[in-house]
């Protein structure tokens, strides 16, 4: 008997309790705390970003209706606007609402105006604010760029040694240029000899006489003997 009596009045308890939790869950504009982080893109990193920076852990306000759920709450994405949390929108690449950053899975920037909304989930126990389970990462750019490698200079040349000029040489003296001869005296001329006479040209000679050609020689007169046939024979001469 006195364990159906106390199983009744847990029964009550419970049914008591449940119109409160009803109500919390469905209630609306209870407030949602988040914690927001500043990721840096960075290649030399090994993940390829640098450690995330805790800036600030601020309160939202949950926009749903009194009939939803009390883990799944949906908060204004413009209450998450960088310069609404000291952060500048210089460099400002993406943003993440996730339980840790994931490189790769950024979303895009929005505008300070935008009406977009964002799940914050959050257990409605306790008081509040409720701690929301994700964070709100802010992902930048670099800001200094990755300096390219400096070239090693090449040794510079040890310069030859300046070779030192001969001595000029001194210049003979100018030697004195010898006097100018005095030009003897110009010569009298003898005088003009006198020519000798013209001499008396001799006689023409008187040309000797033509000899007489003598007599043409008679020519000697060749004979010869013609002897017949009748046995006469005669002796002739040619000249």
């Amino acid at each position: 008997m006195k364990k159906t009596i106390a199983l009744l009045m847990a029964l009550v308890m419970v049914l008591c309790l449940l119109p409160s939790m009803t109500l919390a869950a469905n209630s609306t504009g209870h407030k949602i705390s988040v914690k927001l982080y500043k990721v840096v893109l960075d290649s030399s990193k090994p993940l390829g970003y640098q450690d995330p920076e805790l800036i600030e852990t601020i309160t939202v306000t949950c926009t749903d209706s009194t009939a939803h759920s009390g883990y799944n709450h949906f908060v204004n994405l413009k209450d998450f606007y960088p310069t609404k949390h000291d952060l500048s929108t210089d460099y400002w690449t993406g943003w993440q609402f996730n339980g840790y950053y994931e490189k790769g899975k950024d979303q895009d920037t929005f505008y300070s105006w935008t009406s977009d909304q964002v799940n914050a989930t959050a257990n409605v126990t306790g008081s509040e604010p409720y701690p929301c389970s994700k964070n709100f990462y802010y992902v930048y750019r670099d800001s200094k760029p990755t300096p390219s490698a400096t070239p090693t200079p090449s040794a510079t040349p040890t310069p030859s040694a300046t070779p030192t000029p001969s001595a000029t040489p001194t210049p003979s003296a100018t030697p004195s240029p010898s006097a100018t001869p005095t030009p003897s005296a110009t010569p009298t001329p003898s005088a003009t000899p006198t020519p000798s006479a013209t001499p008396t040209p001799s006689a023409t000679p008187t040309p000797s006489a033509t000899p007489t050609p003598s007599a043409t020689p008679t020519p000697e007169a060749e004979t010869f003997t013609v002897t017949y046939l009748d046995g006469f024979s005669g002796t002739y001469a040619t000249y």
